[in-house]
């Protein structure tokens, strides 16, 4: 593939890219020459030479930083992250015919749809972006969703961290400025669209190319 983005070379972590969007992602930047650094709890059948996965749960600080040591040691700089990882468990606030069911919203369901979709972001943007902005330019894109605006019937807990993630995408932004390029991009486009044609630079790595 011809390298329109001009990125060869660059090194990029992409968080939950063992599966749907992430790999997806992976995919197109290896076919760009990019290296690329997949974490995740689980390996798929991806192989290429460019690709190192690293099995990290995002919502441990411990395995977060020692696998952007192993980026580092391995490709010997990054120069971007794609904060991918992500779940939703659909639970009812109230479920009037079965209240405390199964389908009720319940503490571990709420933490777990929390820790993973924020605390795992704020851990590898911090890890991340120390190395950024010590290099003086790089990229942060955080996935979020429409949700996260609107709200979601049955699905309060996936919502609320989906907002959380437009509110550190435009706080990082206002606090990183002429340092590290911080951008939001939503579920929905991604699916809509050739995954990687949101994503263009030449100065940094992943401007995104905005289409609605």
């Amino acid at each position: 593939m011809n390298d329109w983005l001009d990125i060869k070379g660059k090194t990029v972590l992409v968080t939950g890219a063992s599966s749907g969007i992430g790999k997806a992602i992976v995919e197109e930047l290896l076919e760009l020459g990019v290296n690329v650094a997949n974490f995740d709890l689980s390996d798929n059948d991806l192989r290429h030479p460019n690709l190192l996965f690293v099995k990290v749960d995002v919502t441990s600080r411990s395995e977060v930083e020692e696998g952007v040591a192993k980026i580092v040691e391995r490709f010997g700089n990054i120069d971007a992250v794609v904060n991918n990882a992500g779940i939703n468990v659909p639970r009812l606030l109230i479920d009037a015919e079965n209240p405390k069911g199964p389908y009720e919203l319940d503490d571990e369901t709420f933490e777990k749809v929390t820790m993973i979709n924020q605390k795992g972001l704020y851990l590898v943007s911090q890890a991340v972006g120390r190395i950024l902005v010590k290099n003086g330019k790089g990229v942060i894109v955080n996935m979020a969703s429409e949700a996260g605006l609107e709200g979601s019937e049955g699905q309060s807990a996936y919502a609320a961290t989906k907002a959380a993630v437009y509110s550190y995408t435009r706080s990082w932004a206002k606090s990183l400025v002429n340092m590290v390029y911080v951008w939001l991009e939503l579920l929905q486009e991604l699916w809509k669209l050739r995954v990687f044609e949101l994503f263009l630079t030449r100065k940094l790595l992943l401007i995104p190319v905005e289409r609605r």
